[in-house]
């Protein structure tokens, strides 16, 4: 993606907030889901005309949610860091994942979005002291080197 000019630091920063969303708003591990990059057709600026086809805006899309569980957020904290770990750096989702030791920069932009969006929800849904993104976080990263 960085030979061909993708801002992959954006991409990673999407990618995190995207995970904090399935663990902490939807209650789902995320087991094997999959990043796709695609299109969609953009409004004519200024007129009644509908999407301009011929224009196409890039987005970041997440598919296939065939393998995902839920997660009882109502456990222990333990088990649920566990239940999001393990989905994290198995399947297809460990190739997703910027790895901390492979790519710092990525990891750390994948980071700070995963956190941003994990307090947000967390906050919102008042499990702020309960469940924190500062603790999580280095458990993950530890339990990922087990997995290079």
């Amino acid at each position: 993606m960085e030979q061909i000019g993708i801002r992959t630091l954006t991409l990673a920063n999407a990618m995190g907030k995207a995970y904090a969303t399935l663990h902490w708003g939807a209650a789902i591990n995320g087991d094997d889901v999959e990043f796709v990059l695609g299109t969609s057709a953009t409004e004519i600026q200024g007129a009644d005309h509908g999407p301009d086809l011929q224009h196409r805006a890039v987005g970041l899309y997440l598919l296939d949610f065939g393998q995902c569980e839920a997660v009882d957020l109502t456990q222990d904290p333990d088990v649920v860091y566990q239940a999001f770990k393990g989905a994290m750096v198995t399947g297809d989702n460990q190739s997703f994942i910027p790895h901390y030791l492979r790519s710092p920069a990525l990891f750390a932009t994948f980071r700070q979005g995963y956190i941003e969006a994990g307090n947000a929800i967390l906050s919102d849904k008042q499990l702020n002291n309960k469940f924190n993104m500062e603790d999580f976080m280095p458990e993950y990263e530890e339990y990922a080197e087990h997995f290079l």
